[in-house]
């Protein structure tokens, strides 16, 4: 008989409620707690933790950002200025992109300025003025090749890069420059690029290309400092490029990531339930096999001392049929002995005596 007894949702629920399964399920509970809570720590970076600090008013570079360190939220929190020369290295395109930085025609005109590590003027944002970084005026700049890093500036966007190419080279002298930071974009090297073409404005890339310390960022210059530039003037159809916007708001990112938390939650609960259900089968499966085994092991002993009627070594027919006078006569050896050769309860010696005469 098949145990049919532990079928069905009562059986699987008895084995869910066995000691052992009962430690796995505290262990999964255990685990998905965890990957929960996990998951709404990063839910609350996601609202929180990509933030930009409040915007502050203009402040020299050095104040928030050194040379090849990466930028943090202070960095992008407000316009910086930026006071040096204009470096001697060539102006690169960065190309296959709109005005705004989307993907498009056009081109990004890149330059250079060397920027000292600490600001020689003690720079006042306050003193910004045509004037400005002109010695005469009381600003002493950078000289050329003073130890500064150079600083990657956007001088304009350029709706024809092979136009821009043959534009006059980037401008010279001292630099007076406020604008935004933004950070510098993952390399895509120069492979296939013709010289003087990027094809991402990164900082990586350009440590190829000019020689020296380089910003891990670009600066994008408001609008009247793009417009002081006057890269229209090289370059029809030349106009400014926006700033960068500021990330706040919710990081998709970290809600991805919570998201997984979230899953993996879910996963070991399952995980649990997997094992109760696997478990449960494999004990039908036990009980079916030890039933036909108890099964098999009965039916020899059911059958094995039944004596079959039909059959007899006599071929008359069965035994129990044939008259009593019609068994041989060797059946009864005992009857046809004389009476001297019957064993009897003699004494030893009268036998041997008997067996002497004969």
């Amino acid at each position: 008989m098949r145990p049919t007894e532990t079928r069905g949702p009562a059986g699987v629920v008895r084995t869910a409620l066995r000691p052992r399964m009962l430690a796995l399920l505290a262990l999964a509970l255990g685990l998905a707690v965890v990957f929960a809570e996990l998951g709404s720590w990063q839910l609350g970076r996601a609202r929180t933790g990509q933030q930009a600090p409040p915007e502050r008013a203009v402040v020299p570079l050095q104040q928030v950002l050194a040379p090849q360190e990466a930028l943090s939220a202070e960095s992008v929190a407000g316009p910086v200025a930026v006071r040096g020369t204009w470096a001697d290295v060539p102006q690169q395109l960065v190309v296959g992109r709109a005005a705004d930085g989307s993907p498009g025609d056009g081109a990004w005109v890149l330059a250079a300025v060397e920027v000292p590590d600490a600001d020689p003027a003690g720079l006042d944002p306050a003193d910004l003025d045509p004037a400005a970084g002109d010695p005469a005026a009381g600003h002493p700049v950078a000289a050329p090749g003073d130890g500064g890093a150079l600083l990657p500036v956007v001088l304009g966007w350029v709706p024809d890069a092979d136009a821009a190419a043959g534009a006059p080279p980037a401008p010279t002298g001292a630099a007076d420059l406020v604008g935004e930071l933004a950070v510098s974009e993952d390399p895509r090297g120069l492979v296939g690029l013709p010289a003087g073409r990027l094809a991402a404005a990164s900082s990586a890339d350009l440590l190829n290309v000019w020689d020296g310390r380089v910003y891990a960022g670009y600066l994008v210059p408001d609008a009247p400092s793009q417009e002081a530039l006057a890269l229209s003037s090289r370059a029809p159809g030349a106009r400014a490029v926006p700033p960068p916007e500021r990330e706040s708001g919710t990081n998709l990112q970290n809600v991805s990531y919570a998201f997984q938390w979230w899953v993996f939650a879910a996963f070991a609960v399952l995980m649990w339930l997997r094992v109760v259900h696997d478990v449960h089968r494999r004990a039908l499966e036990r009980a079916e096999d030890e039933a036909e085994e108890r099964a098999a092991a009965q039916e020899p002993r059911a059958t094995g001392g039944a004596a079959d009627p039909e059959r007899s070594d006599d071929p008359g027919g069965p035994a129990d049929d044939r008259p009593a006078h019609d068994h041989p006569a060797h059946d009864h050896p005992a009857h046809d002995r004389p009476a001297d050769d019957r064993p009897a309860d003699r004494d030893p010696a009268d036998r041997r005596a008997q067996e002497a005469s004969r």
